[in-house]
């Protein structure tokens, strides 16, 4: 269900956000802005140690926009 829960999520994403998701996966730094849009979307998480992480829906997400 991940899977298919990423492919809407992204495909419904604008290229910024699709850009900015790449850049924090790359860099590990994200605005507050940004860092809201995806905690509401389920992209990412904050860990038990205060980091923000990909979720599966996340990770999903992520694998998607790189094949595009």
């Amino acid at each position: 269900m991940t899977d298919l829960e990423a492919h809407v999520i992204v495909t419904q994403m604008s290229l910024l956000l699709r850009r900015k998701m790449k850049d924090f996966a790359r860099t590990g730094r994200l605005t507050k802005a940004h860092q809201g849009k995806f905690l509401a979307r389920g992209l990412i998480r904050v860990d038990e140690y205060g980091g923000l992480v990909f979720t599966e829906t996340g990770s999903a997400a992520l694998k998607y926009i790189d094949s595009i």
